[in-house]
Parts: C-alpha cells; structure tokens; sequence
C-alpha cells in the first residue's frame, strides 16, 4: 500500500507542468476576516461563560435583600 501511494505521488508529481499563475492576496482576505471573526467570538463567549454565572449570583443577592426591605 505504501509503495502505490509513493508511486502514485511519484507520478502525480512527474506529470504536472508547471503553471506561471499569479495567486495574488484576494485569497488571504477572507481568511484574515474569519480569523478576526474567530477570535471576537472566543473572547466574548470566553467571558460570557466567566461572568455570566456571577451575574445570576448578584441577582439573587439583590432580590434578597429587595425581599428583605419589603419584609420589615
């Protein structure tokens, strides 16, 4: 199996021409802006999971004490 893999990239690689193409940047763009994109959603999804359930603690806390006003 190894040896038909080797032959085959062999081959594949011996038969090719050369092509003088530009690719140019237009490309990157796109991948520049997903990479961006990827990164805002880590960091707010990051501290969303960080602070979200201190955000529900301080709720509770406070409705205690509003509960607590309304008691007395």
């Amino acid at each position: 199996m190894i040896k038909f893999v080797s032959f085959s990239i062999a081959i594949f690689f011996a038969l090719t021409n050369i092509s003088y193409a530009y690719l140019g940047i237009a490309p990157l763009i796109p991948l520049i802006g997903q990479a961006v994109v990827f990164i805002f959603l880590a960091v707010v999804i990051f501290f969303g999971v960080i602070f979200y359930p201190f955000k529900l603690l301080y709720n509770k806390i406070k409705r205690k004490k509003v509960e607590k006003s309304k008691d007395k």
